[in-house]
């Protein structure tokens, strides 16, 4: 298809998103991705020879956990985003509601934990801070049968994060089940200029624990870094040996298409996980290629998430849209009073977890006494604190 013809075809798949429904249904689904040359859906296979990644990712990784080793076992993961525990008092982190907190996780269906990313405020945290937090939650995953952990040790500085992939190295050296994989949005106050220099960057900070699996976690909106995925993923296979996956926080679902049939071409050895991250698509992209979530809602609607992602990648539309239901009353409440602030009062009021605070850390603003009682008020009435 010539470059004209594909840009308009491109912009009339965008247009579709405006119209509730249109796209969830399978047939069309499908010609629209002929159209645009989306991936089709399904498993993802890599055991045949890699083409693009370096040769070095043919290593066994620490503990004898081979590259090709499926890291999760179940169907369509799905990882709780976490919040960061903070005292009310101090603002200090307050580590000793953890091991409750991955108990909650793992009752509530959840798969694994992201710590330390956006919801997590990890940019906000002192490298000392995070360091602690992911000692003490690879020690509270430690105790639980299934839980698995994938710490975001991204930020403005290559150095901290040089710092804490070193310090995950450590933890994963031990074995024991405490950390599984670490994760890195680009650097965003002096970001880089193309994807060449965001995969230096990456591959710094991933050469602090060179046998841990990677996660590149792509999120323009808030980094500011705007280097599609599909550019970055060539040069991020050839630079980072340890890269198992991406977390993808865009609605730029034609990157995400690029990508995903990047993916498929290059069959990486073993295993590649597509995450999805913005909770507002994620019917779009488990139709292509999604292979997991990483998310807000999750800790909260595991299982219907789940359900609710398999069901779309397998055509069953009406029990997705069910379950979307169920996840989009969760969104409802977190659009109108902030995602991380809305968190908090959940796992205080409904999950009972005292000591993981209302505040957030500045430059997060915690809400005031009115919207936090409208919070709690809206909850009740939705049904939605416990």
């Amino acid at each position: 298809m010539r470059a004209s013809k594909l840009s308009k075809s491109v912009i009339h798949y965008q247009s579709f998103l405006s119209v509730p429904g249109v796209l969830f249904h399978p047939s069309l689904s499908a010609a629209v991705s002929r159209l645009v040359r989306l991936p089709p859906p399904g498993p993802r296979s890599f055991s045949s020879t890699p083409q693009v990644m370096s040769q070095t990712n043919h290593q066994t990784y620490a503990n004898g956990t081979a590259a090709s080793h499926r890291l999760f076992a179940k169907e369509f993961p799905i990882l709780a985003a976490v919040c960061t525990p903070f005292s009310d008092e101090t603002g200090d982190v307050n580590l000793s509601v953890i091991p409750s907190f991955a108990k909650k996780l793992e009752e509530r269906d959840c798969d694994g934990v992201f710590l330390s990313g956006t919801c997590g405020e990890g940019p906000s945290c002192t490298v000392e801070e995070r360091k602690a937090l992911m000692r003490a939650w690879a020690e509270a995953c430690r105790e639980t049968s299934s839980l698995k952990l994938i710490v975001h040790i991204g930020g403005s500085s290559v150095r901290d994060a040089r710092e804490l992939a070193e310090e995950a190295a450590r933890l994963y050296a031990e074995g024991r089940g405490g950390i599984h994989g670490i994760a890195a949005v680009a650097p965003f106050y002096l970001k880089p200029a193309n994807e060449e220099v965001l995969a230096d960057c990456i591959a710094y900070i991933a050469q602090g624990a060179p046998h841990v699996p990677f996660f590149y976690y792509h999120f323009p909106d808030t980094t500011g870094v705007t280097v599609p995925l599909s550019a970055a993923l060539p040069a991020l296979m050839k630079k980072v040996p340890s890269l198992r996956g991406v977390k993808f926080t865009s609605k730029d679902l034609c990157d995400w298409a690029k990508a995903s049939s990047f993916v498929r071409s290059a069959r990486p050895h073993g295993d590649f996980y597509m995450w999805g991250g913005y909770e507002e698509v994620a019917r779009e992209l488990c139709i292509h290629g999604a292979d997991g979530w990483i998310g807000a809602a999750a800790p909260l609607v595991a299982t219907e998430y789940r359900d609710m992602c398999i069901s779309q990648k397998n055509g069953a539309v009406q029990k997705a849209e069910e379950k979307w239901k169920v996840v989009e009353s969760y969104l409802k409440v977190m659009d109108d009073f902030g995602c991380i602030q809305c968190l908090r009062v959940i796992f205080e009021d409904g999950w009972g977890l005292k000591g993981v605070g209302l505040a957030p850390r500045l430059p997060a603003k915690p809400l005031s006494s009115k919207d936090l009682s409208a919070l709690r008020e809206r909850l009740a009435r939705d049904g939605l604190v416990a």
